[in-house]
């Protein structure tokens, strides 16, 4: 079964909202610049990103993403997009501030909704809230939304069409391509006693809690997810599974059930297995002060 692309993303520029900066965000941010030039290569006008993220740059970003020690302190989203415009001549635009649906900024797109959001985000309760916005809010939803989320070692990237409340009829007429809420059912109720992170105050302590290429390859499959969906004109598999540590990959086909293996979309932590690794990390670099 093949899924095919939405014919408003076929032939017109599509304006993608990407919802954090951050590790695979990063990484992410320079992919999309990559494929803008592909698209634009064979004819497609390709693709004007709007990215969001409050967060300001660390010593703990530096190595693991895609920062450089003269960006500490700088908003990430303003780092990325500004570099990313130097580069490639575009004229992205960057947010310092949290994402919600549906963006004020839609003035600058005459009103419509993105073809497209992208969500690299930390928590479960980041997207349950978009979930809930998408899904009542007062705009339609973007046609597809891809969600990158990872673990330790491992993680994946799904790419589905939101539902919206405002017209439930909508894919009546053809199965709708389930999206992350849909592989995760377990995901909303979750959120909700979700624990907040502990800090990471260096990058020895990061790289304690999260291997060093896990973002990257998010942001390679993702890449690569969109490139398939405008180069073939569809998608037989809407997603994967990754694992780092073992090299194995697990396809999401369409229409098919994915092969069960442990989900990746940062599932709150049992206390003494973060307090745990918190330990570990501490005893391999020392101790910290987190600023």
């Amino acid at each position: 079964m093949k899924y095919p692309i939405p014919h408003d993303l076929r032939r017109h520029q599509v304006a993608i909202d990407l919802v954090g900066a951050g590790g695979t965000g990063s990484r992410l941010l320079t992919a999309l610049a990559e494929l803008h030039i592909a698209l634009n290569s064979t004819g497609h006008p390709g693709l004007r990103v709007f990215a969001w993220d409050p967060d300001r740059v660390s010593e703990a970003n530096v190595g693991r993403t895609a920062f450089a020690p003269s960006d500490l302190g700088q908003l990430k989203s303003a780092v990325m997009i500004s570099r990313i415009n130097m580069v490639f001549g575009l004229d992205w635009r960057a947010f310092g501030e949290a994402y919600r649906y549906p963006s004020p900024w839609t003035v600058e797109r005459a009103g419509e909704p993105p073809g497209l959001v992208i969500t690299c985000v930390d928590t479960l309760g980041a997207r349950a809230n978009l979930h809930r916005q998408m899904l009542v809010g007062e705009l339609p939803p973007p046609r597809l939304w891809l969600d990158c989320g990872n673990g330790e070692e491992s993680g994946q990237v799904i790419l589905g069409e939101p539902e919206w409340m405002g017209n439930p009829d909508a894919y009546r007429r053809r199965p709708r391509l389930p999206t992350v809420v849909d592989v995760f059912p377990g995901m909303l109720e979750s959120a909700e006693t979700e624990e907040p992170d502990a800090p990471s105050c260096t990058l020895a302590m990061a790289l304690g809690m999260q291997g060093l290429s896990v973002n990257r390859l998010m942001a390679d499959y993702a890449q690569n997810l969109l490139w398939r969906l405008f180069r073939d004109g569809g998608l037989d598999v809407h997603g994967y599974y990754v694992n780092a540590k073992t090299g194995r990959t697990n396809p999401i086909p369409v229409g098919g059930a994915p092969k069960p293996v442990a989900p990746a979309v940062a599932l709150p932590e049992a206390p003494e297995r973060q307090t745990r690794r918190l330990r570990a990390a501490g005893r391999r670099v020392g101790r910290f002060a987190c600023r």
